[in-house]
């Protein structure tokens, strides 16, 4: 069901506000919607009825996936952070990780339960049925027609049933933005009588959120800015974010430090068209993918400014309404969306900072909030219907090619099946690049010794550039130091960071010098040969 398939015949007058004032009345919203109180209640337990399938739903979706996709590079690599002790864990995640420590922590004494990447998995699963729970009650909150649509939105965004089976910070990030949205909607259209409650909330959820995902920051800063600008609950909001700053306070010096020694400055592609126009395309594109992935969409030419067009047209339609008053919910949400996605899109076209499409996934919540309400809000309702129609039917089509194509981002555990059962123990195993010894070897329990190319990695600090192999020579001492003989097995990703990629000519040249390719085996982005030593 489509957002635009709830939409009302006339604006519904619950959800009208005027911008110089007013506060939503959840009781008259029910009544509104319900009429009488008895209707209003089976109205109501029918919503709870189809947020509980869909919370089942998103769950068994996400146990699948799991089942089905092996572990992957940033996944061992939280396995490795969270397998120290819990003050290994904290230094790790800062100084490895590159990341604030709250999920690792978090993730630590969770594994306490049982290891194993399918237990850690079980931790993003929550995190994303507890995203899609609150995504239920902001639509109750802004009072939609149909409130279980925004957390349908939610559900049928690629990105957030990605996250659900990844052992990794991104489902914590989704939801803690969900969570400090929803105390910041709260307290900005309907406070309680007695808010210093709300408002800890709002401060201690903005902490935990900036302490499991940096960019988070970004977010809080547009909710504060929209609250100086409408003019709303403006002491109440700088007040809990000055208490989130002052206890994030130890992190900055170690952000900024980060940011500056990253070993992947930006996406090289943006570095090799330095333009104006290049850049703000590049950024564009980043942020789109962080809502529907790498997905094929984005191999069509065209599509990023298309995307930004149709965007444009959910905001033009809804201008449309009344000459184009907004509510006050509405320039909030608009506010809160448009400032982060701004600064960090801003960001990085000038190169400033690292981030790369999951990273954009910060924007979620208030993104598809925003678009939730504008849509409902367009008229005539059949304009409302194909727009939304377009825009769920765009996540749905996405989300299914994800099923089909993308579940399995690196079949480690097929290539490490592979090899396990031909390779002898007189055979040597090599994996390039080195961190991708990591997930391979999770699976990986033949007889052969395994090894990496050109080096062990380094689990002390994430330093993937100084893997990039520059000549023979460094191939051939490897394959001397490990004791290659008669066969050796040589396994790489198809696809690589973008100064490792030359590493794979180099690495052909020299093996062709001293060995014959026996066969070659493909797994989804991971190639396995078999080399016999001439």
């Amino acid at each position: 069901m489509s957002l635009a398939m709830s939409l009302p015949e006339r604006p519904n007058v619950a959800t009208t506000v005027r911008p110089s004032g007013g506060t939503l009345n959840p009781a008259s919203a029910t009544a509104t919607r319900g009429g009488t109180p008895a209707a209003t209640r089976a109205t109501e337990r029918r919503d709870r009825a189809v947020v509980t399938l869909l919370l089942l739903a998103v769950a068994a979706l996400a146990n699948w996936n799991s089942a089905h996709k092996s572990l992957w590079t940033d996944e061992a690599y939280t396995l490795t952070t969270v397998g120290h002790s819990l003050a290994g864990t904290l230094s790790q995640s800062l100084h490895f990780e590159l990341q604030p420590p709250v999920y690792f922590v978090l993730l630590h004494l969770w594994m306490a339960l049982g290891g194993g990447i399918g237990v850690a998995r079980i931790v993003s699963t929550i995190c994303i049925v507890g995203f899609v729970a609150i995504c239920y009650a902001i639509g109750r909150l802004l009072r939609l027609p149909w409130p279980p649509a925004l957390a349908i939105l939610a559900a049928v965004t690629p990105t957030v049933i990605w996250a659900a089976s990844e052992a990794r910070n991104y489902p914590l990030t989704l939801l803690l933005a969900g969570a400090t949205l929803y105390c910041f909607l709260r307290l900005m259209l309907a406070p309680p009588s007695r808010p210093a409650a709300l408002t800890a909330a709002y401060a201690a959820l903005a902490a935990l959120s900036v302490g499991t995902f940096y960019y988070s920051a970004f977010l809080l800063f547009g909710q504060w800015v929209a609250a100086l600008v409408v003019r709303r609950q403006r002491w109440r909001v700088t007040l809990a974010l000055a208490a989130a700053g002052v206890l994030c306070l130890p992190l900055v010096p170690i952000a900024l430090g980060q940011w500056r020694l990253h070993p992947i400055d930006a996406p090289r592609a943006v570095a090799a068209h330095p333009t104006l126009s290049a850049s703000v395309y590049m950024a564009l594109a980043t942020i789109d993918k962080g809502f529907v992935g790498d997905t094929m969409v984005f191999r069509a030419p065209h599509v990023v400014p298309a995307i930004a067009v149709a965007l444009l047209c959910v905001v033009a339609a809804r201008l449309a309404v009344r000459s184009g008053r907004w509510h006050v919910d509405e320039q909030i949400l608009l506010i809160a969306a448009a400032v982060p996605t701004v600064v960090l899109g801003a960001l990085f076209a000038d190169l400033l900072i690292p981030i790369h499409s999951r990273h954009s996934m910060v924007l979620v919540p208030v993104v598809l909030t925003l678009n939730a309400v504008l849509l409902t809000r367009i008229v005539p309702r059949g304009l409302g219907w194909v727009v939304g129609s377009c825009f769920v039917g765009a996540l749905v089509a996405n989300v299914v090619y994800f099923e089909m194509r993308e579940v399995n981002t690196e079949d480690w555990r097929g290539a490490a099946a592979y090899v396990e059962t031909q390779a002898t123990a007189d055979d040597r195993v090599v994996v390039f690049d080195p961190d991708r010894v990591l997930p391979f070897r999770y699976y990986y329990h033949g007889a052969a010794p395994l090894s990496a190319l050109p080096v062990d990695p380094d689990l002390e600090r994430y330093s993937p550039i100084n893997y990039a192999v520059h000549d023979t020579a460094t191939v051939t001492a490897r394959f001397a130091a490990i004791g290659v003989r008669d066969r050796v097995w040589l396994v790489e990703a198809d696809r690589l960071l973008p100064d490792l990629v030359a590493s794979r000519g180099v690495i052909t040249e020299a093996t062709d010098q001293c060995c014959r390719v026996a066969s070659r085996r493909h797994f989804h982005n991971v190639t396995v040969m078999e080399l016999d030593v001439r």
